[in-house]
């Protein structure tokens, strides 16, 4: 069995569309021979079952989500968990509050929020989540569980942001970026990467030549460095720089054309 793990914005889509035809048809001629997919995402568990459920019916798909904070399969059994607490998210949101600044969270498939913003009403729609939490309205205790924090904000101020918070993350968090204008502050033991390797153990696949994987930005980095992997034509040069190979931009269907061109024997 090999393990094809993949991010989903910049390297299978760019936006809210499905996949492609030859996506579909790529991943579907692996699933067939009886390896396992993975969609790698910063997403939810719905943001990432949503593009497992345009393959064919397989036990042998999964998710990683929320950047390594939960390794799920399709079909709902949960096999690790790294997530946060409200505490956090309540510390982090001291720090980070801004008024040209959205700061929310992930509760599994739930948005949660003090200030609702667009940014909080695009996630939920995308991703297509299951619940919007108003904090106002109904607060978490400091222990309860979250998934992961998210600042979002321009360009800009969200670089900016990254210098700020440098040397002032509370500890038990890590900061990183997922783009431009996405921070994010997740479990320390929370990484794609380890996602990924998570799962290969428990689908049995040893070395790091069977798992194959795709992406674009710097919380791909570790997934890329680490496995077998593809940096897509407009990935940042940081992910470029450890990658096996170099596909075409996502906007010409790279990842297709990869599985097409050098994964289809």
């Amino acid at each position: 069995m090999e393990l094809f793990a993949f991010d989903v914005d910049g390297t299978l889509v760019q936006g809210d569309e499905p996949l492609t035809a030859l996506d579909v048809s790529e991943m579907n001629y692996h699933l067939a021979k009886g390896d396992a997919i993975c969609i790698a995402t910063g997403r939810p568990v719905t943001g990432a079952t949503r593009y497992l459920a345009q393959l064919m019916d397989s036990p042998n798909r999964f998710a990683v989500g929320a950047n390594g904070s939960f390794v799920e399969s399709f079909a709902g059994e949960r096999i690790a968990s790294l997530g946060l607490t409200y505490g956090d998210y309540l510390k982090i949101r001291q720090l980070c509050l801004s008024p040209e600044r959205a700061v929310y969270t992930y509760i599994g498939n739930e948005i949660g929020f003090h200030e609702y913003s667009f940014v909080v009403d695009e996630e939920y729609r995308w991703n297509r989540m299951t619940g919007k939490i108003d904090f106002n309205k109904t607060p978490l205790k400091p222990t309860d569980p979250i998934t992961k924090i998210v600042v979002c904000s321009k360009v800009s101020d969200n670089q900016a942001l990254e210098r700020y918070m440098a040397d002032k993350v509370p500890q038990g968090l890590r900061m990183l970026r997922s783009s431009p204008v996405f921070l994010e502050f997740i479990n320390p033991r929370a990484d794609k990467a380890e996602g990924v390797r998570m799962l290969a153990e428990r689908l049995g696949i040893q070395g790091p030549e069977h798992i194959h994987t795709f992406g674009d930005a710097m919380n791909d980095y570790r997934m890329i460095a680490t496995f077998d992997g593809t940096a897509m034509g407009n990935a940042v040069p940081e992910i470029k720089s450890v990658a096996k190979r170099v596909a075409r931009p996502v906007s010409e269907d790279g990842v297709g054309h990869a599985l097409a061109d050098w994964f289809h024997n």
